[in-house]
């Protein structure tokens, strides 16, 4: 699980991707959480890196 949140989202707070991972990796899943200084909830000046980052991981994980 690949998770990325803005810690300047108002729309969902980076609490619930916090919690969300901290639950997954307790449970034994592979999860990521990404947190990205300043970006709100859809993203702005850092949204291509965030989608690189994710296409890099999908390639990673699906690919082969």
């Amino acid at each position: 699980m690949l998770l990325h949140h803005g810690t300047a989202d108002d729309t969902c707070p980076i609490a619930w991707s916090r919690e969300t991972d901290r639950l997954l990796t307790r449970a034994g899943a592979d999860s990521t959480l990404v947190e990205w200084p300043g970006e709100g909830h859809a993203f702005g000046p850092r949204f291509a890196d965030s989608m690189r980052r994710t296409v890099a991981f999908l390639r990673r994980h699906l690919d082969g």
